[in-house]
């Protein structure tokens, strides 16, 4: 994100979302205040997040990530 803004001036910010219903997704990238990347993180391989799938269908443009740190793929995204 520095990068970007250092070299294109690009301001870009790093968030989380969390809503009153308990959804909630690690790391939102906003440009313009509309999110363009989502990235949930977990320790090992399972399932998409149910909250992941939520946010990514409020914003389909959005590239959307679960990564983990054990098991066989690297990420999945969402659809």
């Amino acid at each position: 994100m520095h990068f970007q803004f250092d070299t294109a001036g690009r301001e870009l910010y790093l968030r989380y979302f969390r809503d009153v219903d308990g959804r909630e997704v690690d790391f939102v990238v906003v440009e313009r205040r509309k999110p363009i990347l989502m990235v949930e993180a977990k320790l090992t391989a399972g399932p998409v997040l149910p909250a992941l799938r939520y946010l990514k269908e409020k914003f389909p443009a959005c590239d959307a990530y679960q990564v983990h740190l054990h098991g066989e793929r690297e990420s999945v995204t969402t659809e």
